[in-house]
């Protein structure tokens, strides 16, 4: 039985507010890793807006035309700014056609709207390009500005605009939240280049913390992830040239952090599949904004988890605590850099089933994209170990793993292909349902599954 991460937290609320670099690395499919536009970024939203087009892979040639849909889970403020490939900013949302902006929650916005003649149709330059809805709590008045003054359908926004806007939100105390597509846009007798669907993974295991005393030692845990990463690279197979294993001292927040929202996007497109494996400790903190039906944010535990030191203040050191872990809801921020992707969350830690238990089916876009609350997207299928006020079971397992990672790694062996992750759940959590049986257990475990995928996804094809 894993110990639990041990403090005691209270409401705390962490919005964090960082400036993206441009950069020039692209995907496969030529759809840029990262969007070069230098603008806003807000990595810890209080909640989640989401911008998507109607081309999977975000790819446009010359005379197509986009469509957008972009949402907000809360009532805000919206604004949708498009950076072309020469680097100009344009606002395109609102506009003098549609100049409120004031959108209900989960009502989804589009650009062209239904019925309206005007089109989005794709014109040099090209190249790298990126959609980025903002959605704020309170009027960005300059951005509104801007939509009064003119009367195209586009507002070019000035560089320095958005930098003043990045440094007003950051010491704003209402709460914003932003989501951003890279697309790429090519001449109309550029050739083709089509590459096969990859499979890639990322696996964490961390079975020794930087801080012993806030998570206790059990190599069982580190060993689960190298278990896994080495099944999937025999058995699932993974591109070896894009299977990252992050195990103790590498698993820190910031390598994590890189590994899902900046090197899974580079080294994948839309139509990929990626795994994403942990194995660590977890806990429970009170939500601080209410979101949560059981009033418990989940976190992970990353190698360098960590508590402040004794001279600070106890508050001081619950932010601290809150800020060096992985919230459910940062987690879910950080995946919706894969939109497009087929990803496979597995959670064997603690706790790990109030990532998604009790959260249900939200509708984010009208007819397309639902969301689990928390993990964000559509595509995200979502394994756990236990349900949200359970421990994760290691004790007695013949290959020093945890129990449920057992009998899952035990599936890709023994199923006959292709092993559906459907499957393999069914497979492993009978098999820990089998064991607690004959070893007599007083303690329960009970695994989750949530499958909103639409299509099934094989972990052995």
């Amino acid at each position: 039985m894993l110990p639990r991460i041990r403090l005691t937290l209270a409401r705390v609320t962490a919005l964090g507010v960082v400036m993206v670099a441009p950069t020039a690395a692209q995907t496969p499919g030529g759809v840029p890793a990262q969007p070069m536009n230098p603008g806003l970024a807000n990595a810890r939203p209080t909640f989640l807006a989401h911008v998507g087009v109607d081309h999977i892979n975000g790819v446009y040639r010359e005379g197509q035309t986009i469509a957008v849909r972009f949402a907000a889970e809360r009532a805000a403020h919206l604004y949708l700014l498009y950076q072309q490939a020469d680097g100009r900013s344009l606002l395109l949302f609102p506009n003098p056609a549609h100049p409120n902006n004031k959108i209900p929650a989960r009502q989804v916005v589009e650009v062209p709207a239904p019925g309206e003649p005007f089109r989005f149709r794709v014109r040099p330059p090209f190249g790298d390009e990126v959609l980025q809805v903002l959605a704020t709590a309170e009027p960005a008045a300059d951005l509104d500005a801007l939509a009064a003054q003119t009367q195209r359908r586009a507002a070019a926004v000035p560089p320095e605009l958005l930098t003043q806007l990045s440094h007003r939100l950051a010491q704003s105390p209402a709460p914003w939240a932003e989501h951003r597509v890279p697309i790429h846009t090519l001449p109309a007798t550029a050739p083709t280049s089509a590459l096969p669907p990859a499979r890639v993974g990322l696996f964490v295991g961390i079975g020794k913390y930087l801080h012993p005393e806030i998570g206790a030692t059990h190599n069982e845990l580190r060993h689960s992830a190298e278990v896994m990463h080495e099944g999937m690279l025999k058995r699932g197979a993974l591109d070896p040239a894009r299977t990252r294993l992050l195990i103790d001292q590498q698993a820190t927040r910031a390598n994590i952090e890189e590994s899902i929202t900046r090197w899974l996007p580079s080294v994948t497109q839309p139509g990929d599949t990626v795994f994403v494996y942990f194995s660590g400790h977890a806990g429970q903190a009170p939500c601080p904004d209410g979101s949560e039906p059981d009033g418990q944010d989940e976190m992970l535990g990353p190698y360098d988890l960590e508590a402040g030191t004794p001279g600070m203040t106890l508050e001081a050191r619950k932010a601290r605590f809150r800020d060096s872990s992985i919230v459910d809801d940062v987690l879910a921020r950080w995946l919706e850099g894969l939109a497009g992707r087929h990803v496979v969350l597995i959670l064997d830690t603690c706790h790990s089933g109030g990532v998604v238990e009790g959260k249900g089916l939200e509708r984010a876009f009208a007819d397309e994209a639902a969301r689990v609350k928390d993990i964000a997207q559509m595509n995200v299928v979502v394994l756990t170990s236990c349900a949200a006020d359970e421990q994760s079971l290691f004790e007695g397992t013949p290959n020093g793993t945890m129990w449920f990672t057992y009998f899952l790694a035990e599936s890709l062996e023994k199923l006959p292909r292709p092993v559906t992750v459907q499957a393999a759940f069914g497979y492993a959590k009978q098999g820990l349902k089998a064991m607690l049986r004959k070893r007599r257990e007083a303690r329960d475990q009970e695994p989750t599954l949530n499958d909103p995928a639409l299509l099934p996804v094989e972990l052995v094809p």
